[in-house]
Formats: C-alpha cells, structure tokens, sequence
C-alpha cells in the first residue's frame, strides 16, 4: 500500500473512532480449524460494524469463500481505499 492510500485509511478509521479489537492483525498466526464459525462469532460478540479486508495479502493465503459471503451478507456497504475493500453495515 502506497503511503497515501495507507494515510487515507488511518484518517478515516481515526476519524470514526475506530480501532482493532482482534488479538492480532494477521490472520495466518491463527489455527484454521473453524477460523470462519471464530471469525464471525467474534464479530458478533464485539459488535463490529466495519471491516477492512486486506485484497492484497502478503503473508494470507485467500479469505474462505464462505466467509467472504458471510462478510458480504453482513457488511453491505463496500468501499475501496488502496488495497483494503472496507464494508460497513
């Protein structure tokens, strides 16, 4: 990410008041094993209501499809900032 998309996106997160309440950032450190029953369930419990999806990932291999659908049906609202497709509900 380009210094300006990634400037843009920290503006606008800090912005709205935003910040991570996941463990980590990376997502390959976690165990695959239900990650999208996990995902989904942790984002239920601390009423996210916008995400960031890296589409360029450097270190993850491809988000689950069925999570991308779920994430989809959840967060309708896209918009694209550099790399990250944000969705907010």
């Amino acid at each position: 990410m380009d210094s300006i998309s990634r400037s843009k996106l920290l503006t606008r997160t800090r912005a709205l008041g935003l910040e991570n309440p996941a463990r980590h950032y990376f997502d390959c450190a976690e165990d695959p094993r239900d990650f999208t029953k996990r995902t989904l369930s942790a984002l239920e419990r601390l009423d996210v209501n916008i995400i960031a999806i890296n589409r360029n990932p450097q270190f993850s291999g491809p988000m689950p499809p069925d999570l991308y659908g779920a994430l989809e049906a959840r967060f309708p609202d896209p918009d694209e900032i550099g790399k990250f497709e944000v969705r907010k509900e």
